[in-house]
């Protein structure tokens, strides 16, 4: 009734060419992101994943990211974002 068909929750991976330390590097840069669990809270979150998927044999070096989308300014994420990816990769 007050909520269908949209998430703040979403993964990606990083290329295979980016390093393990680069993509903690990224997570920590972070300033708006805090790293933890607990989706569905107001704060915007992130988890660092080595691989998961059943077909990372394939990619041994990809490594996942997963945010939580919380109630910051949107402006501020996506610098948040920006700033961390330009910093760390």
């Amino acid at each position: 009734k007050y909520f269908t068909g949209a998430s703040g929750l979403f993964s990606f991976y990083f290329k295979p060419d980016i390093s393990r330390e680069q993509a903690i590097n990224f997570v920590e840069a972070l300033k708006y992101f805090h790293i933890g669990f607990g989706w569905g809270g107001y704060e915007s979150l992130v988890m660092f994943f080595k691989e998961i998927r059943s077909d990372a044999v394939d990619n041994p070096n990809q490594y996942l990211v997963r945010l939580f989308i919380g109630l910051e300014e949107p402006e501020d994420l996506i610098e948040d974002l920006s700033q961390a990816m330009e910093k760390t990769l």
